[in-house]
C-alpha cells in the first residue's frame, strides 16, 4: 500500500507539477519521477536486506507459494456499508463495550463475525474537511480520488468483481483481508482533510461552509434518528436489518440508541465549531478544537484498544500448573484450538468481558509461548508455515476423516506430544466457577505417552507421497517409533538416544546404534539445516511428512545439528553497505551546500 501511494503521488506530481502543456513534458517529468521513486525503493530494499531476502526466501518455502481458494483471499472483504463509519463511528455496532463485543454488522462479514479493521473512523471532522475539499477543486484532489477509488475497489474484495478478475489473473492469489486496502484512502482523506483545514484557517469561507454544511446535515440525520428510536418501529426495523431478537436485541436498541443521541451531539458541537472559526480569539478557538478531537477520537479509540488489569499479563494461567514442569521435552497438541466454529466453542466465546481470560487461560494460540509452552500440530493463521508442516497437517485431518478413532496417536507420536487439549464441558465447569467464567479453565490437557523427540525407528515405511502417507495411517497401525519415507526402506536396528542438547538454533546428540539404524528427529526439515554426524555432513532424509532422519551406522556416534540462514548474513552485509554509502552521500551533499 506504501508502494502504491508513492507511485501514484510520484505520476501526478509529474503530470501536474509542471506548467508546460505539451504532453510529452508531462510524460518525461512522470518518467523521471518514477526513476527518482524506483531508486528510492530500490535504496530502502538495500538497507532492510538483512529482512527482505530471508523473507522473500521464505515464501517460496511457506504456504504463501501456493495460491489460496478464492474464498480465503475474499474473507473479510470490506462491506459497502462500513462506508457509513467515516461519519458514524457505531452504525455497526462496538467492538468492546466493557470488554463485550455488540457488534451487530457480524453479519456483513460472513464466516468472520466482526470486522479485520475495527473501525476507519478517522474523526468527524476529517471526514468533513474531505468532503468540503473535494466540492473545491483544489490542488491535489486529483490525487485524493485516484487513491480512493483505488484504495476502495481493492478494500471492497469479493463485493465486486474486481477482486475474481485479479485473482483469476493470478496478481491476488497469494493475499488475503481485502478489507485492510481502505487505509490507503484514509491516510490519504486525513493528509487532505488537514491540508483543506489550514486553507479555512487562512481565510477560504467556500471550504468552511460546505464543510459546515455536511456536518449539519448528518447532525439532522442522527438527531431524527435518535428520536424515532423511542418508537417501537425503529425497535422492529433494528431487528430485521440486523437478524437480532430476544431480550439481548432490545438491550441493543438501547445502545444504538445512545449512539444516535451521540451522534447527533457531536455534530452539533462540531457545527458549532466550524461556524465559530473565525471568532475573534483564535487560541480559544484552537483549544476547544483540540479538546473536541481528543473526545471524538479518544472515546473511539479506547473502545478499540481494551484494557486489562496488569495480572493478566503477569500470572500465569491455571491450566500451565497441570502441565509437567519440564516443559523443554515436551510439546502439546491443543486440538481444541481447531474447533472455533463447534457449539462449544461459541459457548466459551459468548461469555461476555470473561471471553479475554477464557482465550488466555485455555491457552489459544498465540499465548502458549508466553507460558513457555510448546505445541504442534497448530493452526497457521497468519499462513507462513513450511510446507512440510502443512502436509503434514493436512495428513493429519485426511485420518481424522477416514474415520480411525485414535487418528492423533501417529501424529502426536511423530511430534513429541505428550499432552492433547479439548474442551471441557461449558456446564459443567461454569457451575464449577459458579457463573465466574473469568475464573474458568476451558481446557483440559490430556496427557499420554511421553514420546521422545528423537528415537531410533523400530519400522520403515515407503511411501509415495503425502496422499500415500495419509492413507496408510488410516488403514494400518504401526508402532509409535515408525518411520515413513520416500527412499528405499530397510530394516532398521535397535538404538539409544544416550543425551541430547539443545538450543534456538542447534542440537548436539550422543546416539549409539546397534546395527544400521534410522534416527528420527522430530525438527522441521529445511534447506538451510546442516547435520554432521562425527564431524562428517551428511545429507538428512525427510521423514513423517514433516520430519526429519538420518540413517545411522553401528556403534556410538556424535551428531550435531545446526540451522544458518545464509541469506540473513549476506542480508546483513548488504545493509551495512548501503546504509554507509547513503549516510556518505547525505555527508557529500551536506558539505557541497
Amino acid at each position: 500500500q506504501t508502494g502504491l501511494l508513492i507511485g501514484l503521488y510520484g505520476l501526478y506530481r509529474g503530470w501536474y507539477a509542471r506548467n508546460d502543456e505539451r504532453f510529452m513534458a508531462r510524460f518525461g517529468a512522470m518518467v523521471k519521477n518514477t526513476l527518482w521513486i524506483a531508486l528510492i525503493s530500490i535504496a530502502a530494499f538495500l538497507v532492510g536486506c538483512a529482512q527482505m531476502l530471508p523473507a522473500l526466501d521464505h515464501v517460496a518455502d511457506s504456504a504463501r507459494s501456493r495460491p489460496f481458494d478464492f474464498g480465503l483471499v475474499g474473507a473479510w472483504s470490506m462491506p459497502w456499508a462500513k462506508f457509513a463509519e467515516v461519519i458514524y463511528p457505531n452504525i455497526l455496532g462496538h467492538i468492546a463495550v466493557k470488554n463485550v463485543m455488540l457488534y451487530y454488522g457480524s453479519g456483513l462479514y460472513p464466516g468472520m463475525g466482526s470486522p479485520f479493521l475495527f473501525s476507519i473512523y478517522c474523526g468527524l471532522a476529517v471526514t468533513a474537511f474531505a468532503i468540503a475539499g473535494a466540492f473545491s477543486r483544489p490542488r491535489g484532489g486529483r490525487l485524493v480520488l485516484m487513491i480512493t477509488i483505488i484504495s476502495v475497489l481493492l478494500a471492497l474484495g469479493s463485493n465486486t468483481p474486481v477482486l475474481h478478475w485479479l485473482y483469476k489473473a493470478h496478481i491476488a492469489s497469494s493475499i488475503r483481508y481485502p478489507e485492510k486496502f481502505v487505509m490507503m484512502a484514509m491516510f490519504a482523506a486525513i493528509i487532505f482533510a488537514a491540508q483543506m483545514l489550514q486553507r479555512t484557517l487562512d481565510g477560504d469561507v467556500s471550504i468552511r461552509d460546505t464543510a459546515a454544511g455536511f456536518v449539519l446535515a448528518t447532525t439532522l440525520v442522527a438527531a431524527v434518528i435518535a428520536a424515532v428510536s423511542f418508537t417501537p418501529i425503529y425497535s422492529k426495523v433494528f431487528m430485521k436489518v440486523w437478524g437480532q431478537s430476544g431480550a439481548f436485541a432490545n438491550y441493543l436498541v438501547q445502545v444504538s440508541r445512545a449512539d444516535w443521541i451521540v451522534a447527533a451531539v457531536r455534530g452539533g458541537a462540531l457545527t458549532a465549531l466550524l461556524l465559530t472559526i473565525y471568532a475573534r480569539h483564535r487560541r480559544r478557538w484552537l483549544t476547544a478544537a483540540a479538546l473536541f478531537m481528543c473526545a471524538d477520537i479518544g472515546v473511539v479509540s479506547w473502545e478499540l484498544n481494551p484494557r486489562m488489569p496488569g495480572r493478566f499479563f503477569t500470572e500465569q494461567p491455571p491450566v500451565v500448573k497441570t502441565l509437567r514442569t519440564n516443559r523443554n521435552d515436551y510439546r502439546v497438541f491443543h486440538e481444541a484450538d481447531w474447533y472455533g466454529q463447534e457449539e462449544i466453542a461459541r459457548q466459551y466465546f459468548s461469555t461476555g468481558d470473561a471471553v479475554y481470560w477464557i482465550v488466555r487461560d485455555g491457552l489459544f494460540p498465540m499465548t502458549p509461548t508466553g507460558a513457555r509452552v510448546r505445541t504442534v500440530l497448530e493452526r497457521d493463521y497468519d499462513k507462513t508455515a513450511l510446507l512440510a508442516s502443512v502436509d503434514l497437517v493436512d495428513s493429519l485431518w485426511d485420518v481424522k476423516r477416514s474415520g480411525r478413532a485414535d487418528w492423533y496417536q501417529p501424529f502426536m507420536a511423530m511430534s513429541n506430544a505428550w499432552y492433547r487439549g479439548i474442551y471441557r464441558n461449558f456446564e459443567d465447569e461454569k457451575k464449577r466457577v459458579h457463573g465466574d467464567m473469568k475464573k474458568a479453565m476451558p481446557i483440559r490437557f490430556l496427557e499420554g505417552e511421553h514420546y521422545p523427540r528423537y528415537y531410533f525407528a523400530d519400522q520403515i515405511v515407503h511411501i509415495l507421497n503425502r496422499q500415500d502417507f495419509a492413507k496408510k495411517l488410516s488403514e494400518s497401525s504401526y508402532t509409535s517409533k515408525v518411520a515413513f519415507v520416500s527412499q528405499l526402506p530397510f530394516v532398521p536396528a535397535n538404538g539409544v538416544v544416550r543425551s541430547a542438547r539443545e538450543s534456538a538454533n542447534d542440537a548436539t546428540l550422543d546416539v549409539e546404534s546397534f546395527g544400521r539404524g534410522f534416527l528420527v528427529m522430530s525438527v522441521t526439515p529445511h534447506k538451510y539445516w546442516r547435520v554432521r554426524l562425527d564431524g562428517i555432513q551428511v545429507q538428512p532424509i525427510v521423514t513423517n511428512i514433516g520430519y526429519q532422519g538420518l540413517i545411522v551406522p553401528p556403534g556410538r556416534h556424535h551428531i550435531e545439528m545446526r540451522y544458518r540462514n545464509t541469506l540473513v548474513q549476506r542480508g546483513m552485509i548488504v545493509s551495512a553497505v548501503a546504509v554507509c554509502v547513503l549516510l556518505a552521500l547525505a555527508l557529500l551533499r551536506r558539505g557541497g551546500q
